[in-house]
């Protein structure tokens, strides 16, 4: 499954598994928005983040005690509007929607620049998203074990090692495989002991 689409009323994210990055679109509001990712920014790590705007409900909950206050104060004072209780009660209670409209529950991927990517968790549902994730951590896996950390003579000892330790750092192999690596790169770069003299 190279290919994710997740739709919630005013937003569509698109994301596509390419040989060397991951591709996303993002339409919101009517703006669009395209991103390519390299597999060498994405960092691996996925987090869940949820959001909510507690603002509104903050604001609901007033409107709550207005109600309420203007419902007993129409007992007591006889020149309350008699019906004002319900307008802060309708109010109120209007305001919870854009309240649970604004509940966001995501799966966060850390980016090498401090910035993240995010995926709705359940849209179209559970099973496809998880899917997607293990198929972008594999591709990005591969392509960063085929360019960075397979030895060559060609490239010089350092630069190598470096390449070897950051792909460990990034879960992207073992420390296992990164023992095996350094291993070879040590006896490729190391002058054979035994063989002093002239020819």
């Amino acid at each position: 499954m190279n290919t994710l689409s997740q739709k919630k009323k005013y937003e569509k994210r698109e994301f596509k598994l390419m040989n060397s990055k991951l591709y996303h679109n993002i339409i919101k509001n009517g703006n669009e928005n395209e991103v390519d990712i390299p597999y060498e920014n994405i960092e691996g790590d996925k987090l869940s983040y949820k959001t909510i705007n507690n603002a509104i409900l903050i604001i609901s909950i007033v409107l709550y005690v207005i109600a309420i206050g203007t419902f007993i104060a129409k007992f007591i004072i006889k020149d309350v509007e008699p019906f004002a209780y319900v307008i802060w009660f309708a109010l109120a209670t209007l305001l919870l929607i854009p309240y649970w409209n604004s509940k966001r529950n995501y799966w966060k991927i850390k980016l090498s620049d401090n910035n993240s990517i995010y995926f709705h968790k359940n849209i179209p549902d559970e099973q496809t998203v998880n899917k997607f994730l293990e198929n972008l951590i594999i591709k990005r896996n591969n392509y960063l074990i085929k360019n960075y950390g397979e030895i060559d003579e060609n490239l010089d000892y350092k630069s190598q090692l470096e390449n070897l330790k950051w792909l460990r750092n990034i879960s992207v192999i073992t420390e296992e495989h990164f023992e095996i690596k350094h291993k070879e790169l040590k006896q490729l770069f190391t002058p054979d002991k035994n063989n002093i003299g002239f020819k």
